[in-house]
């Protein structure tokens, strides 16, 4: 188990910056995510992924949705989190190496879109994550940005506007629906409930036409066309 200390936190509405400094120095691929706890007790941990890496140094987005996420809101600067992982395929495995993508986002699935963003940038074409509000302006760049209450569109609206081929996505899962309307070369990064990380729990599962696979496993990235929704 990974120590972190939080080193900063912004909370506005429903969503939270931490900035977590690790006492081990391991490296986080894009796509990857780590298991946190908030105390070294017996409570089942949480998958999120990162948002940037340097070092020992990790930053996280996240939504505070349930106990848990209230529970890590309530931490203080200096407090400790555990970890565990890193787990899953990085981006980089799954891809295409020799073309280039526009990275689609909603909410916190930008976090590691960012991530690739910052490591692969020679790969991105271009980059639109969406939010509902605009507490995002002091970690995020504004120009990658889509404040949905107030330009009165989405990722998605943006894609449609804009002659773009190849696609890497997370977010909510309307969006990808959304993608799989549009003849597009898309992949999907998922998100599902994780108990161990590993694939033993079979607590994520999806339905591709390969069959069932795991997500904390097999993905978390999937080519869109082999994912039934």
């Amino acid at each position: 188990m990974i120590k972190g200390k939080i080193l900063e936190k912004q909370i506005k509405n429903e969503y939270m910056y931490l900035k977590v400094e690790m006492n081990e120095n391991i490296h986080i691929e894009p796509g990857q995510f780590l298991m946190l706890k908030n105390d070294m007790d017996k409570n089942m941990a949480k998958p999120f992924s990162i948002m940037s890496q340097d070092g020992k140094e990790i930053e996280f987005i996240i939504k505070i949705i349930g106990d848990f996420t209230k529970k890590l809101s309530q931490k203080n600067i200096h407090e400790n989190i555990y970890l565990r992982g890193p787990y899953g395929h990085g981006f980089i495995e799954k891809i295409d190496k020799n073309k280039k993508y526009v990275l689609l986002g909603g909410g916190c699935g930008a976090a590691p879109l960012l991530h690739f963003e910052k490591n692969y940038p020679n790969m991105v074409e271009n980059i639109k994550i969406g939010f509902k509000n605009s507490f995002v302006e002091n970690v995020v760049p504004e120009y990658k940005l889509i404040f949905e209450n107030i330009e009165k569109k989405t990722p998605i609206d943006w894609l449609k506007e804009n002659d773009f081929e190849n696609i890497i996505s997370c977010g909510p899962k309307g969006m990808f629906k959304a993608l799989k309307t549009m003849d597009k070369n898309s992949y999907v990064s998922l998100e599902e409930n994780m108990g161990c990380g590993i694939g033993m729990c079979k607590g994520c599962p999806v339905k591709t036409i390969n069959g069932i696979k795991m997500v904390c496993k097999d993905g978390p990235l999937f080519k869109l066309s082999e994912v039934i929704l």
